[in-house]
């Protein structure tokens, strides 16, 4: 996984925004209610 590669190697910020930006794009995984 590219952001685990990024953590490992001091680029903690870039890790950070990778994991976000996947988070943001996956879809809610709790129906509402």
């Amino acid at each position: 996984m590219k952001a685990s590669n990024l953590w490992e190697y001091g680029h903690e910020a870039e890790a950070r925004a990778i994991i976000e930006g996947i988070r943001l794009a996956a879809p809610a995984t709790r129906a509402p209610g």
